[in-house]
């Protein structure tokens, strides 16, 4: 009797199985999760298809399209170097999800990577590439001669070069985690991101692919010098990662990858997709600003941007936080079929709308403004204060919004042999989290400076871009200065916001550099990065500031060597200043309760 009964049960089990696993049923659920109507159509898969480019390479292309003979349809591209059925992009599922609703998505593999053929120069192609892509979607049956572009990271760079062709096919963009200004992918300000730059080269070094989760990243590579040799210690020799590596300035070399000085190139509306702790969060305001302030009768006036609470990799768990079930990010996928009917269909619904959607973290609901930053803000100062001994949580660094009177410096060693950590950053690859991370470690070393608020007595929002004006002197001629925000909760444990750091020798110019004088007093002007936060009643607001932020940002070795050449160390005595002469503070943009 038993053995009937479980017979019938592993039967009915498989047939349920098999229901649930079709096509059909996994549309209709990952239609429900990403909040979209459900399925329209059945669809069609052709795989490797050859798309011909004007020099007579063919470039594989993955095409879904709805099941429905003699209809036509707009088209949405993706073009990937990661690999167009990639489990690690989710772009398969995204593209059956679209093609339900009535459009054809392509993925295709961009020129070098995975199944098209050539050499994978980053960026070098990608505009005729994408044109030519455009030329040959347009002309197939099953298209309306409408079509838009998807992708986040490299995906999205693609989408702005695809924007300077003018082709009269592309009629929108939703170019995510990246900005026009490609420079700021791997350097900021003439500093390297270190880490994401080794890695990501060694990735696409060779022949194909590499997972960088799975390259063997110990302290050997992380710790050489020089870092134009730092390859070696990966078992190759990356040409591109030297030559980048040779370039920190901000010089005619960079050209190629300055779409922000194109921006008159660029008719194609945008819907821009940021994460407050993504590394592209201010390149992307700024894109859109830039955009926003094209002529009203530019279509790419009438562009929209949404930031949630996410990094690069914009999983629900931020870092070692949760911002609540409307924080998904897969959620803002139905907005973006939205963005799509309305510039591909014509369904008029989306312009009535205020331009920014942002997500306010602490009090984890989403806001629609009209500008950035927001008209109503209270710029406001946190001047630092201490007695001369700010170093580590256990010593006297107060903030306030009280200027500073007569007030001893604080001073720490800053030693690149033995620089910070990053915990809590903004990277891209490898194995560390990004985030808001617990940064209590971190505030247990002396070459730390900590100054924290009182306990807050109320809530207080901060949205907007940060800025942090230090005074500071260095027994150096080039040393960094690195300001970090911190949010600190009821029992002390403290998580990283934004940060933001120059090194000194780029102050006045990315494209000149030069010293400074040891021991001379120097203002600095640090932009600490753009977030939207409630810092909570009970909670405590605290300000880091240090040198080095390792391996996120490439070390400074204080010789006023160029880092990229050299291996000598140095260790730079530094001096932070608050009195009266020399107001060290942060500037943080309060929004007032409505």
């Amino acid at each position: 009797m038993y053995w009937i009964i479980l017979v019938v049960v592993v039967v009915v089990a498989a047939i349920l199985l098999r229901i649930f696993t079709s096509t059909r049923w996994l549309l209709k659920l990952r239609c429900w999760y990403f909040c979209f109507p459900q399925p329209k159509y059945c669809l069609i898969e052709e795989y490797d298809i050859g798309v011909p480019m004007r020099d007579g390479a063919f470039l594989s292309t993955d095409v879904y399209r709805p099941n429905s003979p003699g209809e036509q349809f707009p088209v949405i591209i993706t073009r990937t170097p990661y690999g167009k059925r990639s489990k690690e992009d989710h772009y398969v599922i995204t593209a059956q999800m679209f093609t339900s609703q009535g459009y054809v998505f392509i993925i295709q593999d961009v020129r070098g990577t995975s199944d098209s053929p050539g050499e994978f120069m980053p960026w070098t192609n990608e505009a005729k590439d994408s044109h030519d892509t455009f030329e040959w979607a347009s002309q197939q049956e099953w298209s309306s001669g409408s079509i838009g572009t998807f992708g986040g990271s490299y995906l999205g760079g693609v989408q702005w070069y695809s924007a300077t062709t003018k082709s009269p096919y592309l009629k929108a963009m939703v170019p995510m985690f990246i900005s026009q200004n490609l420079y700021a992918a791997f350097i900021h300000k003439g500093i390297h991101h270190y880490q994401d730059l080794l890695l990501w080269k060694f990735r696409y070094s060779g022949t194909g692919a590499r997972t960088p989760r799975k390259i063997s990243w110990h302290n050997e590579v992380r710790d050489h010098l020089p870092l134009i040799t730092a390859d070696e210690k990966l078992g190759e020799v990356i040409i591109p990662y030297r030559e980048w590596i040779l370039h920190p300035r901000l010089d005619e070399y960079w050209d190629f990858a300055r779409l922000d000085k194109r921006i008159d190139e660029i008719e194609v509306p945008a819907l821009l997709i940021a994460g407050w702790y993504d590394r592209f969060i201010d390149p992307m305001l700024e894109d859109f600003q830039r955009m926003k302030g094209k002529p009203s009768t530019s279509p790419a006036s009438q562009s929209r941007i949404i930031i949630g609470p996410w990094t690069h990799r914009h999983f629900r768990k931020i870092g070692q936080l949760l911002f609540g079930a409307d924080s998904v990010f897969w959620c803002q996928y139905s907005v973006v079929l939205d963005w799509f009917d309305h510039w591909l269909k014509g369904k008029k619904k989306f312009l009535a709308e205020d331009p920014i959607n942002l997500f306010v973290m602490g009090a984890n609901k989403w806001r629609k403004e009209k500008e950035w930053p927001l008209a109503r803000t209270e710029w406001t100062n946190y001047y630092l204060h201490s007695q001369g001994s700010a170093n580590t949580t256990d010593g006297d660094g107060l903030l306030n919004t009280s200027p500073p009177e007569e007030e001893r410096e604080d001073c720490y060693d800053y030693d690149p042999a033995d620089p910070m950590p990053s915990i809590g950053n903004k990277m891209l690859l490898g194995d560390s989290t990004c985030g808001p991370v617990e940064q209590n470690p971190l505030e247990e070393r002396q070459d730390v400076l900590v100054y924290t608020s009182v306990e807050l007595e109320e809530d207080i929002e901060v949205t907007g871009p940060i800025k942090a004006v230090i005074y500071a002197s260095s027994s150096a001629v080039g040393t960094d200065f690195f300001v970090k925000i911190v949010n600190v909760y009821p029992g002390g444990a403290s998580f990283f916001v934004q940060s933001g750091i120059i090194r000194v020798r780029y102050r006045n110019s990315l494209t000149e550099p030069e010293p400074i004088e040891p021991e001379k007093i120097y203002r600095y002007e640090i932009d600490v990065g753009s977030t939207s936060l409630v810092f909570k009643k009970r909670h405590h607001i605290r300000i880091h500031i240090s040198s080095s932020a390792f391996p996120e940002f490439s070390r400074n070795l204080n010789t006023g060597e160029s880092p990229e050449l050299t291996t000598d160390l140095l260790i730079a005595h530094q001096k932070i200043f608050h009195n009266k002469k020399y107001p060290s503070h942060v500037i943080l943009p309060v929004i007032p309760t409505r």
